[in-house]
């Protein structure tokens, strides 16, 4: 293909015979400024760049997901828990590797990644009574604003329902809605690709018990490998461990991104809501 200008390019088709010209954004001298690079990508992440602006389709094919968006030496650093905003304890479940992580979020606008904890093969009503131990001694006296994946709703193989056994006999009550996976990863790349008083909006705290957390986001969650003879899909890979130390800080992000002030005390009231769903479609 013979570059005539930057960013205009033509050929011929040989096959075909069709002639094909590719225009980029660089064959507008006005648009080779900097300036004008720095304004367009204003609250777009790299992904997003690259695919509208670069013309750049490249393979998803096991990718890690966050790859251009999480920046390890800026967004995991020390961070103290604040007494002014709530607590958000975020569940994900599975008989396997069920997982917990307690975040928040300051001035409903940069999310914090406090605390997290993955459960190895062990029953769910045991890993509540772990995460009733852990809450109170990595945070005692607070109180937690729960949520879940809404397929805790469901009847699993285990049993009851794990938001049944969170409500009836825990008295947790977990807000969750329905989300599609690329809406939530949309929401937390948007935080991780924005800054709030000269800070990331996306922080993980640098602790051990994040550690499982750190490794997810810095490669361990990634896309799926694409399969012989099977279109390409850009979904990350279900490995039941990586995913599930990820899945809780989407749930966090996803249910109250934005809340702050007044509208925190109104999430208890609201979740009382969600625990049996009037239709399928509940967000």
């Amino acid at each position: 293909m013979a570059e005539q200008i930057p960013g205009l390019s033509e050929w011929r088709n040989p096959k075909n015979g069709f002639y094909v010209i590719k225009a980029h954004y660089l064959a507008n001298p006005n648009k080779r400024l900097p300036e004008w690079r720095a304004a367009q990508s204003k609250g777009l992440s790299v992904n997003d760049w690259n695919r509208e602006y670069e013309i750049d389709f490249s393979s998803f094919s096991g990718k890690p997901v966050f790859m251009h968006d999480y920046d390890d030496a800026r967004m995991w650093i020390p961070w103290d828990v604040s007494t002014k905003y709530p607590i958000i304890r975020s569940w994900d479940f599975g008989y396997h590797h069920p997982a917990v992580s307690w975040c928040q979020f300051v001035d409903g606008l940069q999310f914090v990644v406090l605390q997290s904890d993955m459960g190895n093969d062990i029953d769910f009503r045991l890993y509540v009574r772990h995460i009733q131990q852990m809450s109170a001694m990595y945070f005692p006296d607070r109180e937690f604003h729960d949520c879940c994946d809404r397929a805790g709703s469901f009847v699993s193989s285990t049993g009851d329902p794990e938001v049944k056994i969170l409500v009836s006999e825990f008295g947790i009550i977990p807000r969750y809605k329905y989300f599609l996976v690329d809406y939530t990863i949309g929401l937390v790349r948007d935080l991780m690709n924005g800054n709030y008083r000269n800070q990331p909006r996306f922080i993980v705290n640098a602790v051990p018990s994040n550690n499982l957390v750190r490794d997810a986001l810095r490669g361990g969650y990634h896309y799926r490998e694409k399969s012989h003879g099977h279109a390409e899909k850009a979904k990350p890979e279900p490995d039941g461990f990586y995913e599930n130390a990820v899945d809780p800080i989407r749930y966090a992000i996803a249910n109250f991104l934005g809340m702050q002030g007044s509208m925190m005390s109104q999430i208890q009231e609201l979740a009382g809501i969600d625990i049996i769903p009037a239709k399928e479609d509940l967000w």
